[in-house]
């Protein structure tokens, strides 16, 4: 989508900005792209708009003022070289023929469609790049939906080949929950399953489904393990589900006992967790603590971790939190802390950060907040284990579980298990020391890949959609930048994936989105609404949200939940405008009919 028009904000000024990828950095000898003549002067130079960019070039031709030409850049200087691929100016589609019969390409009228669609658009490319997108039209066909794919390929400079092609196309489909399904029901019907099978059936449930009745075999089965057995010990003692008093001897031994008596389900409930746990009040307590986790790298949790074990008590409290304030704002972390806090938390400490003047109670009420926040971010195990634990949780327990901490949840769940970060992985060599058990879905589906030596078309196609989704992760076009984020839904009460897509202008500090100027989309589809957009446009904070759906009385629902929007979007400091409804049909492509079920709760009216 094109994000500076979608977003609304002011359009710069085409003499000011290179159009999406047309700037002197991207240009390269051998590009093709146009250009028209706006000046010329001694010594075979021109002055050349390309891509929207005048430049100084080096010519070989004479050329006639304000005509457009087919360019090919032979070098890049102080002046560019280039070279007129056709000397007849660019004003109908027989200049184009003429230049691909000079590259020696075949002729036909769907190539012809897309270079005089670079051409008109300013894209440079070359003739390796053409030849592939032949062979690409000749081998997927010469479809609508192959020109689509083929023209994203080229705008954002991706491989033209059959794989990245493959990738990117399953990644825009929509169909990651029903491959996962699929595969999972195809292993179900195989008489022996492999041990990779069982594996890649525990994954696909670890993404899609909450195993009912998990959390006490997942914590008997940690003991075995002594590194996951002290972690899982340390995390429950240090977030109040155990007493403090109680010993790691004692622990495992509690365990071991459950673990191996008799476990005998009366009326299909299970029996208790040892040491008087109770499900519930688990799932509860490590909600909260995973809530509090700051959304910043566990290098930034594990300085931040050292930076408040440094705090002197004995040491004047202002002067303290003035050093703390920049040590944090260098890390990046002070204005993510009251993200965290509870309502009365967080309005003490945006009084402290926004206030030039504070007293001396407010400022010790912060230091200990801060503090407490720093003591409670977890290291990296344990986060693991948290996420876990909740996510075998999260639709059976929907209730402890607040909307935006299921949603936490079932993203930094899927980050960790599905594989968008598995060449991440590898690059950093941590394959080879992770247990088979926290093997990511891409990682155990190449391995099954290699097993089947690539027969089996249901793993090929949920690896070019995982792959697809990482391409279409993240894209960065001029000063814009576009993240996208696809996930399955089940677990939210979905009825297929979820889709989150982020716009926005670099921000000017860090290169990064931009949170005071972006729009969000949410694409969802509800158990009981069906297909629904969410559209939130963000600008100097102030947030106007827009639902798109066909049913006419959600219009009416809205008002009663906007004070619980306005309330917690105050909480992180930003200031709600208004939220309107649209009635219309939505046309995203290869949609999902939404099945039948009727439900009188669920997810609808929370998200």
């Amino acid at each position: 989508m094109n994000g500076s028009s979608k977003i609304g904000y002011n359009p710069l000024k085409t003499s000011q900005v290179v159009k999406s990828g047309n700037n002197l950095n991207q240009i390269r000898p051998g590009h093709i792209l146009s250009g028209k003549v706006l000046e010329i002067f001694p010594n075979q130079r021109a002055a050349i708009l390309l891509g929207g960019k005048q430049f100084v070039a080096q010519l070989q031709t004479s050329l006639n003022l304000h005509n457009n030409y087919l360019f090919q850049v032979q070098s890049i200087g102080e002046f560019l070289k280039l070279k007129v691929v056709v000397e007849q100016p660019l004003s109908d589609s027989n200049q184009i023929e003429q230049m691909l019969k000079k590259l020696g390409i075949p002729i036909n009228k769907e190539l012809l469609s897309i270079v005089t669609e670079l051409i008109k658009q300013g894209e440079p490319f070359d003739g390796d790049q053409v030849k592939q997108v032949a062979d690409l039209l000749d081998r997927f066909g010469s479809n609508n939906s192959t020109k689509e794919v083929i023209a994203t390929l080229l705008k954002r400079n991706l491989p033209l080949t059959a794989l990245t092609f493959q990738s990117v196309e399953a990644g825009q489909m929509n169909e990651l929950t029903e491959q996962l399904m699929n595969l999972n029901k195809y292993i179900d019907t195989k008489p022996q399953p492999s041990k990779l099978d069982l594996l890649l059936q525990e994954r696909i449930a670890t993404l899609t489904t909450s195993k009912e009745l998990s959390i006490g075999n997942y914590i008997s089965n940690a003991i075995s393990n002594q590194e996951m057995n002290t972690n899982t010990f340390a995390l429950f003692s240090k977030s109040g589900i155990i007493s403090p008093d109680l010993t790691q001897e004692e622990w495992t031994k509690a365990w071991s006992n459950w673990n191996s008596e008799e476990r005998v389900f009366a009326n299909n409930i299970p029996r208790e967790l040892p040491l008087k746990l109770q499900q519930s009040d688990l799932v509860e307590k490590l909600a909260e603590i995973s809530f509090r986790q700051l959304p910043v790298s566990q290098n930034k949790k594990a300085m931040f971790r050292q930076l408040v074990d440094r705090i002197n008590s004995n040491e004047d409290t202002k002067h303290l939190l003035t050093n703390l304030k920049q040590n944090l704002i260098s890390l990046g972390i002070l204005d993510k802390i009251s993200s965290v806090l509870s309502k009365q938390e967080a309005f003490i400490f945006n009084k402290w950060l926004y206030s030039e003047q504070t007293n001396l109670q407010v400022s010790k009420q912060v230091l200990s907040l801060i503090h407490k926040v720093g003591i409670e971010q977890l290291p990296p195990e344990q986060e693991k284990i948290v996420l876990d634990i909740l996510g075998r949780t999260i639709d059976k327990m929907d209730h402890l579980l607040a909307p935006k901490q299921q949603f936490q949840v079932l993203l930094k769940q899927f980050i960790q298990y599905s594989g968008i970060n598995h060449e991440a992985t590898l690059a950093n060599d941590q394959l080879n020391s992770m247990d088979e058990l926290d093997q990511s879905l891409k990682s155990l589906l190449i391995q099954s890949a290699v097993e089947e030596q690539g027969s089996n078309e249901r793993i090929n196609r949920l690896l070019h959609t995982l792959t697809g989704i990482q391409i279409n992760s993240f894209q960065e076009e001029g000063n814009m930048l576009q993240a996208n984020l696809q996930l399955p839904g089940s677990k939210l009460n979905l009825n297929d994936d979820m889709r989150v897509e982020i716009e926005s202008y670099k921000d000017e500090k860090t290169d990064m989105i931009n949170p005071d100027f972006c729009r969000i989309y949410f694409f969802l589809d509800l158990t009981n609404l069906g297909e629904t957009v969410i559209d939130m446009s963000i600008q100097k904070r102030v947030v106007n949200v827009t639902v798109v759906n066909q049913h006419q009385e959600l219009a009416m629902l809205l008002p009663k939940l906007k004070p619980l929007l306005k309330e917690g979007l105050a909480k992180i400091n930003y200031q709600l405008s208004q939220v309107q409804f649209k009635d219309g049909q939505l046309s995203r492509q290869n949609r999902v009919q939404s099945n039948n079920k009727q439900r009188s709760e669920g997810v609808d009216y929370r998200i």
